[in-house]
């Protein structure tokens, strides 16, 4: 149903029934669309021609944004022809063509302009160009094959920086994408993807393959990616979930979160928040300045940050946790744990493990540790409760206080020791 939908919108749009904007809202839209949406209204704004209303009729049947932006754009669908300036400006078919077995590779260069490259569900390849102004034919692009290989050259800085390009790839091809000015968003595509941003968002979703996206500035979002991600933004959010393999992700500045990966993640931000959560592999996670939260991993865990607050839980593995300046929390561990941060609290429970505590200035507590422990304060005081193993704790400017030490204590304190 959907891909008669998209055709029936690609056909109004030659039509000239269809301006650029709203069939690529339209498009984004069905792309969208899911079945948990809720059905559409029915009925047209009064003024509706009946091409519009014999539209709306067929996107009756879908749910959701598609059938909204059907009926909120109704009323406007008017009999302009193809190469008249249409108000949001005219679209373009620039190629397409159905014969595609040769096609393996496909690289795009976007001189100016947004770019989607989008699966195309027909067996056609097309090229179109949504918001252009100029005359019908003019649209600046050009294109190369050779064996396996096919370039496109899209766009000219200062003509097209309004205009979005969309490349519709109906087989399975390795894509990838070279844009000086704009943003790209890739979905649904079978094949790896490499994504090279001067500048702009990059979008991946629905990728049944590897993964490299880099932009020098601006956000990077992906899901469901059935390969590895390497991702790198210079500036700019960083959000990564549903990877089936690993993931290594940096920002130079932003927040970044990596979520339900199958693989290991290495995520890091020169300043921001970073959560990491659900991950089958090891995570080795830092920020320069920011909270930093990691949970559910069945691997190995290093984190650290160069000021703000860790919390980690729940993780199969060993933990390594430190702050520059900050609050430390462990909990739920089976491995061993290691933490220690420059000045801040300092809370580690729930562990299978040995467990190691530093703390410049800050009170430790330790609780329900199976082995042994280390622990040290240089101001502030220790708590030990529910400690299987042998304890070492060192409170020079304060006090020990210790209950339900199964092994041997030897704990040193300026205000004393006090078992519980």
């Amino acid at each position: 149903m959907k891909e008669e939908e998209r055709m029936l919108i690609l056909e109004m749009l030659r039509d000239g029934k269809l301006t650029a904007e709203q069939a690529d809202k339209l498009l984004q839209a069905l792309e969208a669309a899911g079945p948990e949406e809720a059905e559409p209204e029915a009925g047209l704004p009064r003024g509706a021609s009946a091409d519009a209303e014999a539209l709306a009729r067929r996107l009756a049947g879908l749910t959701g944004r598609a059938a909204k932006w059907g009926r909120r754009f109704g009323a406007r669908f008017g009999a302009a022809r193809a190469g008249e300036r249409w108000e949001g400006g005219a679209a373009a078919l620039l190629t397409e063509f159905s014969d595609v077995d040769w096609l393996k590779e496909l690289h795009v260069h976007v001189e100016a302009g947004n770019l989607t490259v989008a699966r195309s569900e027909d067996g056609w390849f097309r090229v179109l160009a949504f918001g252009w102004a100029g005359a019908e034919g003019s649209v600046p692009w050009s294109s190369t094959r050779s064996d396996h290989r096919y370039e496109v050259s899209l766009g000219d800085p200062g003509i097209t920086d309004g205009v979005s390009f969309r490349v519709e790839l109906p087989v399975r091809a390795d894509v990838t994408v070279r844009s000086e000015l704009g943003h790209v968003r890739v979905h649904g595509i079978e094949g790896n993807a490499k994504l090279d941003l001067m500048g702009g968002a990059a979008e991946v979703k629905n990728l049944q393959g590897d993964l490299e996206a880099r932009t020098g500035g601006g956000p990077v979002q992906v899901k469901k990616v059935k390969g590895q991600a390497t991702l790198v933004t210079g500036g700019g959010p960083l959000s990564v979930e549903k990877v089936e393999g690993d993931v290594d992700a940096t920002t130079g500045g932003g927040p970044l979160s990596a979520k339900d990966i199958e693989g290991s993640v290495k995520a890091t931000t020169g300043g921001g928040p970073l959560r990491a959560d659900e991950i089958e592999g090891d995570v080795e996670a830092s920020t320069g300045g920011g909270p930093l939260g990691v949970s559910d991993v069945e691997g190995d865990v290093k984190a650290s940050t160069g000021g703000g607050p860790v919390q980690v839980k729940k993780v199969k593995g060993d933990v390594q946790a430190s702050a520059g300046g900050g609050p430390v929390a462990v909990s739920d561990v089976e491995g061993d744990v290691r933490v220690s941060t420059g000045a801040g609290e300092v809370s580690v429970s729930d562990v299978e493990g040995d467990v190691a505590a530093d703390t410049g200035a800050g009170d430790i507590s330790i609780r329900a540790v199976q082995g042994d422990v280390r622990c040290r304060t240089e101001d502030g005081n220790i708590a030990l409760s529910d400690i299987a193993g042998d304890v070492r704790a060192e409170a020079p400017r304060g006090k020990v206080s210790a209950g339900n030490i199964r092994g041997e204590l030897n704990a040193t304190a300026r205000d004393g020791v006090k078992r519980l």
